[in-house]
């Protein structure tokens, strides 16, 4: 599971950071869903921050906010249980409670105000089922399967994001030397509890057209996407003129290069299913046409071989601007029920290309 980090000199920097830094080179911090969750700003209530121990009452979990100088300047563990011991030690920990499950992407740590007490680095792990509250897993590294260290004093951003409903930090103690920090959490609500989609990567045309998922977050291997979210599902309609952009917000794929084109998506929870809208482009006289039949699966039928759960044809078609380019097409999943779908799409031409997708559920 990788993670980009840069030290930390400058939190005003660090802050200025956040209102400009995107996925893909956007610049909207909700929409990309890198904004600050409520650490810093009190949004996030002083009952729902908790940590194991503190050094005293003046050190106590809620001074472990962002930019916060009140108190000892953050929050710092007891570790005179450790003092004689050999060390590194991970039993420590912070912790935020949401009401609901949040899309975490980054974090930021820092030392305590008015002092050099900071982490060199950290842990995290979280939880996923509010009602099971206790339950917090390790966050690994995706790839070696070992736990996923975080350097301290820095900004970390969690590749893929985390959808959670409790974190935890996790200091690096050596004994002998007080950790402290102040921190803040990056990310979103989840919005239409869609938590992640896995496809294939697009293609380009021409060498002119990138028509890729360039905004997707989650990890790759091969053109293989998956655990993230991108352009598919951020609310924004490409541009109909294909040479705006050179193609920018369009996930495209041919026939040749992906003759079997999909995108499973993943839900928070089990739904009822009534209808999925395919936001396409359609260019006439070329061979970029609608697809011509998708196969639908849900949970169970998603990968054992076994029939397609249904079979539609693009029926139900709007028009979402006066042009004759794009189309907005319906596909009606007759009210089942699930929390995983999987669409596979047959070519009525050499190309498919979608922009959004947006979910009757």
């Amino acid at each position: 599971m990788a993670h980009d980090q840069r030290p930390y000199t400058d939190i005003d920097k660090e802050r200025s950071l956040i209102l400009r830094l995107s996925v893909g080179g956007r610049t909207n911090a909700t929409l990309d869903c890198f904004s600050p969750l409520g650490m810093e700003d009190g949004g996030i209530r002083d009952i729902d921050i908790r940590a194991t121990s503190s050094l005293n009452a003046s050190a106590s979990a809620i001074h472990g906010r962002l930019n916060h100088i009140g108190g000892y300047g953050g929050w710092c563990p007891d570790q005179q249980p450790y003092y004689n011991g050999t060390g590194p030690i991970h039993k420590e920990f912070i912790q935020v409670e949401f009401p609901r499950p949040f899309r975490i992407k980054g974090i930021i740590t820092q030392p305590r105000a008015r002092g050099v007490e900071g982490i060199r680095r950290f842990l995290v792990s979280y939880r996923q089922d509010q009602e099971n509250n206790e339950k917090y897993a390790w966050l690994y590294d995706g790839r070696s399967h070992k736990h996923r260290f975080f350097q301290g004093n820095s900004l970390s951003e969690l590749k893929p994001p985390l959808v959670a409903d409790g974190i935890r930090i996790i200091p690096e103690i050596c004994p002998r030397r007080q950790v402290c920090l102040r921190f803040e959490l990056l990310g979103c609500q989840i919005e239409g509890a869609i938590v992640t989609y896995k496809m294939l990567q697009g293609n380009s045309l021409d060498g002119r057209y990138n028509f890729t998922d360039s905004s997707y977050d989650g990890l790759t291997e091969g053109r293989f996407l998956f655990f993230g979210l991108g352009m598919l599902t951020d609310g924004r309609l490409a541009n109909e003129d294909l040479t705006v952009n050179n193609g920018l917000g369009w996930i495209g794929w041919n026939m040749i290069e992906t003759p079997k084109p999909y995108i499973i998506f993943d839900f928070l929870n089990k739904r009822i299913f009534i209808s999925a809208t395919f936001h396409c482009n359609v260019k006439d006289q070329t061979h970029i046409e609608l697809f011509s039949r998708v196969e639908i699966r849900f949970d169970k039928t998603m990968w054992n071989g076994s029939p397609p759960d249904l079979m539609q044809e693009p029926r139900e078609i709007s028009f979402p601007s006066s042009s004759s380019i794009n189309r907005n097409v319906t596909i009606d999943l007759c009210r089942r029920v699930g929390k995983s779908v999987r669409f596979n799409f047959t070519y009525r031409g050499q190309w498919i290309l979608i922009s959004e997708v947006i979910f009757n559920s």
